[in-house]
């Protein structure tokens, strides 16, 4: 949130004549009131130019692969033939004569190392192909050439197969030439250290996370919030209380100084939140009848002192209000500070009362009827004049010479050097 504002006015309740009142009558009936005027002087004298010492108030205010193993049932063609012929079997079909032309039996094998070997000598005679007069087939054990060519080449591919297949495995276990499994992680170019995957952690619930005395911006408005954590200064929002086991906002009505109440459907807590206006200010939370003071000064920091004189009185808070304005007339109401902020419902207006030493002398207006004390310094309002002993004859806000002013009247002054709009003299007679 923006930081804030405080404003004031003055005004002057008690209307006066600005010239000096007459000189009183000196017939003999009027005497007494003119010694006691008399001896009001003298005693005056010793307190003449009384002014208040108010010192401004202090302010309150984180994967390798492996391969699994294979199939026993392989259906590759291995090279496991047998055949021949046996003349003069029962039964079989008429077959070809052969003739060997040495006694060395035929020989036929399979030879690991170097594939299909044959010492097989060729027949000297030939086959007759139907349909086909004049030509034959050279053939070996009953094959022609082709057949025993693609004999040949089947073998040979099963082993180039199989050692195909030897080579892979081979390559599986020791992880091949020059990949090992280290290939398949990136290091960190810093620390040279492998990547590892962080888990990624949902942020903190701030309402779950807080504590007393945590300081938070909201985003939110009257009716909602969006709090964020933050530095506390102005324009934030400070917890000043929490509620377990509720989400009930309504826990800090009863919360001195609670602007806001905040919960959250993760958490099972209240947090009671006041308003910072401006650092080190404390005013901005006074209620009626609190007494407050502060440099003159706008958008200075005020705080909240005990009710003495030339102190400031709250006679209202108008809170969503920025318009001192708005203030009710009334006889006691002198001054007013204003706190606009960048939410209406956050602003406040306190209507003040400066406090008199004097008493009602302070606020009296021309005839006013007063009961003065015997030592002359202090006036009450009374219901009736004859409540009384004393009226207002003369009032003005101007820094005068009171006794010269006031004409022979008795008077009584006042002059606050913070605040010289509330300086005044008034005179007075016996009623």
């Amino acid at each position: 949130m923006d930081s804030n504002d405080s404003s004031y006015s003055s005004s002057d309740s008690s209307q006066g004549s600005s010239q000096p009142p007459p000189e009183p009558d000196r017939s003999s009936d009027s005497s007494s009131g003119y010694e006691a005027d008399q001896d009001h002087r003298e005693t005056d004298r010793d307190s003449d130019d009384r002014t208040a010492d108010l010192g401004r108030p202090g302010g309150s205010g984180r994967r390798s692969e492996s391969r699994s193993d294979r199939d026993d049932n392989d259906d590759t063609v291995r090279p496991n033939a047998s055949f021949g012929f046996e003349p003069g079997m029962d039964g079989a079909d008429p077959q070809p004569e052969m003739h060997v032309p040495s006694e060395e039996a035929p020989g036929f094998g399979f030879d690991p190392d170097s594939g299909l070997t044959a010492d097989v000598p060729v027949a000297d005679f030939t086959m007759p192909v139907p349909g086909d007069s004049g030509t034959g087939l050279t053939t070996v054990l009953g094959l022609t050439f082709k057949g025993w060519a693609a004999i040949v080449i089947a073998a040979a591919t099963v082993l180039i197969t199989g050692v195909a297949l030897s080579g892979n495995e081979s390559d599986a276990d020791t992880g091949g030439d020059d990949f090992s499994s280290t290939d398949l992680t990136d290091t960190d170019p810093e620390t040279d250290e492998p990547w590892t995957e962080e888990e990624e952690t949902e942020p903190l619930d701030p309402v779950e996370a807080a504590v007393v005395g945590d300081c938070f911006v909201d985003y939110g408005d009257e009716y909602s919030a969006d709090i964020e954590p933050t530095s506390c200064g102005a324009g934030s929002f400070e917890t000043v209380d929490i509620f377990e086991g509720t989400s009930d906002l309504a826990s800090c009505d009863s919360v001195e100084n609670a602007n806001k109440a905040v919960t959250s459907t993760a958490a099972s807590r209240v947090l009671c939140l006041s308003y910072i206006a401006i650092d080190g200010d404390d005013a901005y939370q006074a209620q009626v009848d609190e007494c407050v003071y502060g440099p003159n000064e706008t958008g200075s920091a005020w705080g909240t002192i005990g009710c003495e004189d030339g102190a400031f009185r709250v006679l209202e808070r108008l809170e969503g209000q920025s318009d001192m304005g708005m203030c009710s007339e009334s006889t006691y109401y002198n001054h007013a500070i204003s706190y606009t902020t960048s939410e209406t419902y956050l602003d406040v207006v306190l209507c003040l009362q400066m406090i008199y030493p004097g008493g009602d002398i302070g606020y009296a207006e021309m005839d006013h009827c007063m009961s003065m004390t015997g030592d002359y310094e202090y006036f009450e309002f009374v219901s009736d004049c004859s409540s009384g002993n004393v009226y207002l004859t003369g009032r003005t806000s101007e820094d005068v010479d009171s006794e010269s002013w006031c004409n022979g009247w008795g008077w009584y002054n006042w002059t606050n050097p913070d605040f010289p709009e509330h300086t005044f003299t008034a005179c007075w007679g016996w009623l």
